[in-house]
């Protein structure tokens, strides 16, 4: 039985995943780490699923500490999620991360100190089963389509844009080798950032808006056609399957891993 540590376990994906984990019998929830104002509240009783002995608490050095669990999900955000990864490390415990919008020195440095403590740390931008399924099918469009955009749609309360999914999924795309969107004409923006940011020359728009929880679509054109490849996330419980994939994978594997992807 893997014991885990939850940080985030207060927020909707963090509740969702408290409960995926208490119901699956390979792993015990170890300790929570949550909001500072449901400190010492019984996250059982958060999650509808009635008391369970495991309080919340805010103090991460001294729980993992005191718990030694096998491993660590975290479901908190770029800012926090670093330093958590890195506590991790220091402490030698692996880490499962749905944090996104960490830089590419943190990334670097999440990667090399990984490998020399001989630990496991995954980064997971989408959990999604289906949303990665999407990222594999863009990549694989994209050997045959030289135009493409990203639209990624996600709720008012996701700070970072783009997601770490879209940033992923035209990582994945550039993987053709292909110069991308070379044969527009040249264009000027009345307003700046009107035509959304860009991983090499891929644009991607964000959207920030009530109503969604995740959705991202990958237009493709070309001459007579469009190819529109679009996943959305109806709730929170689409990324339980992934979540629970990986804290399996994680005793299992070793190093640095980026993406539900690499361990399909």
């Amino acid at each position: 039985m893997l014991r885990v540590i939850i940080t985030g376990a207060t927020g909707k994906m963090g509740l969702e995943a408290v409960k995926a984990v208490l119901a699956d019998k390979e792993f015990e929830v170890a300790g929570v780490l949550g909001n500072i104002n449901a400190i010492g509240q019984d996250i059982g009783i958060l999650t509808g699923k009635g008391e369970t002995g495991i309080k919340i608490r805010n103090d991460f050095s001294a729980m993992i500490r005191e718990i030694r669990p096998d491993v660590v999900l975290d479901l908190t955000n770029a800012e926090a999620g670093f330093k958590i990864i890195m506590h991790c490390l220091e402490e030698g415990i692996n880490c499962v991360s749905g944090s996104t919008g960490f830089s590419a020195e943190q990334l670097e440095q999440i990667n090399r100190l990984t490998d020399e403590k001989g630990l496991t740390v995954m980064l997971v931008p989408n959990f999604s089963i289906g949303a990665v399924l999407m990222m594999k099918f863009a990549e694989q469009a994209g050997r045959y389509f030289n135009n493409v955009e990203i639209l990624e749609m996600h709720h008012e309360k996701k700070k970072d844009s783009p997601s770490g999914t879209a940033i992923k999924t035209a990582e994945m795309i550039m993987k053709n080798d292909i110069d991308y969107n070379t044969n527009l004409p040249e264009s000027f923006e009345k307003i700046a950032g009107c035509r959304g940011g860009k991983v090499g020359n891929i644009n991607i728009h964000s959207i920030r808006i009530p109503g969604f929880v995740a959705t991202q679509e990958v237009i493709f054109g070309g001459v007579g056609q469009l190819l529109r490849l679009r996943h959305e996330t109806i709730n929170r419980e689409a990324f339980m399957p992934g979540v629970i994939f990986s804290l399996k994978k994680s005793s299992e594997l070793k190093g640095y891993i980026y993406g539900l992807e690499s361990l399909l």
